[in-house]
């Protein structure tokens, strides 16, 4: 397996990526506890450490299994979690940038995942209602408070003039 640097956050990333969007079977499709337990193992064994998840994904069931998963072994993997789309549907702060939903977002998942801090705390899309510079400082408390690492985005913040590259050397930021 062949490693590179996570934007410039120092982090050393396997260049293949385990997502986690199909860990759980919530919603018709997906795979069961024992297949995502041979998945991960044999990511591991091929060298694999870096995991992408989101509060969202099978409705939360992605994040309990990793969660489980990564018992004993949490720090062999660089893991890192979305947030943005909804965790409550019936509620209209349970999405978008904002600091409430971030916050909210960031206790659910280390709680689903086990874990007291993330590696990668990424937006998942950027929302037309939040300042970016809300959104920015929201997420550099986040590193402050030592709840992630590091945090980034797949993609530029709306209006941004930066050019979209190619994950893993986009948008990362280590927080100041």
């Amino acid at each position: 397996m062949r490693y590179r640097t996570l934007g410039a956050s120092g982090l050393r990333v396997s260049e293949v990526i385990l997502g986690a969007m199909t860990f759980g079977e919530q919603g018709g499709v997906g795979a069961p506890l024992p297949e995502c337990r041979r998945m991960l193992d044999q990511y591991a064994a091929a060298g694999g450490n870096m995991i992408d998840t989101a509060v969202n994904y099978r409705d939360g069931a992605s994040e309990e299994f990793l969660g489980e998963l990564l018992e004993g072994r949490r720090d062999s993997f660089v893991l890192g979690t979305k947030y943005t789309v909804s965790r409550d549907r019936d509620d209209p702060n349970a999405a978008g940038n904002h600091r409430k939903n971030l916050r909210a977002s960031l206790e659910t998942s280390l709680r689903r995942l086990r874990t007291d801090y993330l590696d990668v705390y990424w937006v998942h899309m950027w929302d037309r209602h939040t300042p970016v510079e809300e959104t920015m400082r929201a997420l550099d408390d986040a590193v402050q408070a030592a709840r992630c690492c590091t945090w980034g985005s797949p993609t530029p913040p709306p209006g941004s003039s930066r050019t979209p590259t190619p994950w893993p050397s986009g948008a990362v930021g280590a927080g100041s």
